[in-house]
């Protein structure tokens, strides 16, 4: 690959360290409660993906970058595809993270 072919992604690389560091703490915006089959049950706080999608939507905009993601399955499985893209024309794949359907 040429220097000229890898500027796309050397941009979006520092684009994309500009904007994680202007991420804000994400909050944990969701509680459960579990209980055990044994008897009893625990409770703990998350943060949704939506949630921390709204939490850093700004840095990345500000930064040119887009995110999208396609789900695939065979009712077995749930795999999820993230892609972000960036203005200056590279877009970084992550996945597919499969999980087995309960």
């Amino acid at each position: 690959m040429s220097i000229e072919e890898n500027l796309p992604r050397k941009v979006w690389i520092e684009e994309y360290r500009k904007a994680q560091a202007e991420f804000p703490p994400i909050g944990k915006d969701t509680s459960v409660t579990v209980k055990m089959k044994e008897g009893g049950s625990f409770s703990y706080k998350y943060a949704t993906l939506p949630g921390i999608l709204d939490a850093i939507a700004p840095a990345l905009d500000a930064h040119g970058f887009a995110i999208s993601q396609s789900v695939s399955g065979d009712g077995n499985v749930v795999a999820v595809e993230t892609r972000i893209y960036h203005n200056a024309g590279w877009v970084e794949v992550f996945g597919p993270l499969a999980l087995k359907v309960a």
